[in-house]
């Protein structure tokens, strides 16, 4: 049979590396690279870039409806050809000094977004988190021991199993 501070000590090493794996494994579930925090954010990301893309499915719609225009109405031709500044045979354009030209809206194109990256704590951050926590814990249980003992000796008649 092992002394029995051994079998102390051995337990509050294990604790301590309990504490340290419980520690690790919550903070990387939490704040990891694929954590709760991470995958919240590129759910948000996903959203945003999905109503990007409706946006601009829209916008396609548009001008594909405009360009089957401009290819089968030469009504429509006419107007947006007048837009720009073209004139049939024959025609001529009166200009107002002062008045500025009408200006031709350019087509909408969307918005140009960029990716996001998710952010989180390092790796290396929560193992030496984890590592600290396990210190303590190990620490703490340690003193506790030493006050333990100190109380025995002082009072060698207490019995601890009470």
């Amino acid at each position: 049979m092992q002394p029995l501070m051994y079998q102390m000590d051995t337990k509050k090493f294990f604790t301590a590396l309990c504490a340290c794996l419980i520690t690790y494994a919550v903070l990387s579930a939490l704040f990891g690279q694929s954590g709760l925090l991470a995958m919240n954010e590129l759910r948000q990301e996903r959203d945003r870039l999905s109503i990007n893309m409706e946006k601009l499915r829209a916008i396609n719609s548009e001008l594909k409806d405009t360009l089957d225009a401009l290819r089968s109405d030469t009504d429509t031709l006419t107007v947006q050809a007048r837009q720009i500044g073209y004139a049939t045979q024959g025609e001529r354009f009166l200009r107002i000094e002062g008045l500025a030209p009408g200006a031709r809206k350019p087509a909408p194109v969307g918005d140009l977004l960029s990716i996001r990256s998710p952010s989180f704590i390092p790796d290396i951050i929560l193992r030496i988190v984890s590592l600290l926590i396990g210190i303590i814990v190990l620490t703490l249980s340690m003193g506790s021991s030493l006050r333990i003992s100190r109380y025995r000796r002082r009072n060698p008649h207490y019995d601890l199993s009470r």
